[in-house]
């Protein structure tokens, strides 16, 4: 069975983020009935930025339910993008290429060689805005678990 344009467009962008992006946080909900509809085809977090993407084949639109999630996405500070037709591939590249990420993760440098517990050192380092007594209850249940 031959794949529908806008699953062809969302395999290659997937192709795409995985081997030129491999940085970006990504996430393709699936959508069953279930949950909140209109949620875009494809979340992203680049660069610390939220980005909800909606994937179209050529010459389709967005529906309201789509629009209006993705008007959401944007009043609360995210970015909200619509690729469609030959371009997608080509548009989210250039998107995310301007955001000037870094080529490769490289969280490992921030802790010592052989650190043992470089994820909780890393929730210490980024729950700035996290209540202290959290993050003791953290480290409690990780020397716990040693």
């Amino acid at each position: 069975m031959a794949m529908k344009p806008e699953a062809r467009i969302k395999r290659a962008l997937k192709d795409m983020l995985k081997s030129e992006f491999p940085q970006v946080w990504t996430y393709w909900p699936v959508s069953n009935g279930m949950g909140v509809h209109g949620i875009p085809d494809l979340i992203m977090c680049a660069g610390g930025k939220f980005i909800g993407v909606e994937v179209k084949a050529q010459g389709k639109k967005v529906t309201l339910l789509q629009a209006h999630q993705l008007q959401q996405i944007e009043r609360a500070a995210g970015t909200s993008l619509v690729l469609s037709g030959d371009t997608a591939v080509d548009t989210l590249r250039a998107f995310l290429s301007c955001m000037h990420l870094p080529r490769t993760p490289d969280i490992q440098s921030h802790f010592p060689p052989g650190d043992l517990f470089p994820y909780t050192q890393a929730a210490k380092m980024l729950a700035t805005k996290i209540d202290t007594a959290i993050i003791d209850e953290l480290a409690c249940r990780s020397s716990a678990d040693e």
